[in-house]
């Protein structure tokens, strides 16, 4: 191994442990030393700083992180978003600045889960309305053949689901129809 591989496989480890604990000021001083934003510590099941960081509610180094550059859809070993890792957890604040740095609200997990999934089966019922609002799919299955209606263990995150699970049906009926009748006032 040459020095260069040692010393990044150093900076590696020190930027997954100094993000998995939250050690913010030393994340920066590792990055600021050529640690890699997406590095992987190679046994840390595929897990990059942003999805460590996320995992474990640490909001400074997330968005330290994503304004480094870290890819916001980077997956584990196990296809896990950052997303979907600060949606189980329920850390709202997290799930937010993902959403709004670009993840993808519908990327699904080795089993087929979305954030949705995850966020109506944990009850979080904050993100379940964030993620709809951000377009996230109601009638997105996993592996099993679930979706986030059928998983849901609240029931305001039912309500919610099966509100969305109308709505669309809605504004396609109400666009037939306002199209219909412009197309009868342009024959009549």
């Amino acid at each position: 191994m040459t020095a260069a591989a040692a010393t990044e496989d150093r900076l590696l480890l020190a930027l997954a442990n100094a993000s998995d604990i939250g050690n913010t000021a030393e994340v920066s001083r590792l990055l600021d030393a050529g640690a890699p934003v997406h590095g992987m510590w190679p046994t840390a099941y595929g897990k990059a700083p942003l999805i460590r960081a996320s995992a474990n509610g640490h909001v400074g180094i997330v968005r330290m992180l994503l304004d480094r550059g870290a890819s916001v859809d980077a997956t584990d070993d196990y296809r896990t978003t950052a997303l979907l890792w600060a949606t189980k957890h329920g850390y709202v604040e997290i799930v937010r600045m993902l959403l709004d740095h670009g993840a993808s609200v519908d990327a699904t997990d080795d089993h087929g889960r979305t954030a949705l999934m995850w966020a109506s089966c944990c009850g979080r019922v904050e993100i379940v309305r964030m993620l709809l609002d951000r377009g996230a799919s109601v009638d997105a299955t996993d592996i099993n053949g679930v979706n986030a209606v059928t998983i849901s263990s609240c029931r305001e995150c039912q309500t919610l689901l099966r509100g969305a699970e109308r709505l669309p049906r809605w504004h396609r009926r109400h666009s037939l129809a306002t199209w219909g009748h412009a197309a009868n006032k342009l024959r009549g």
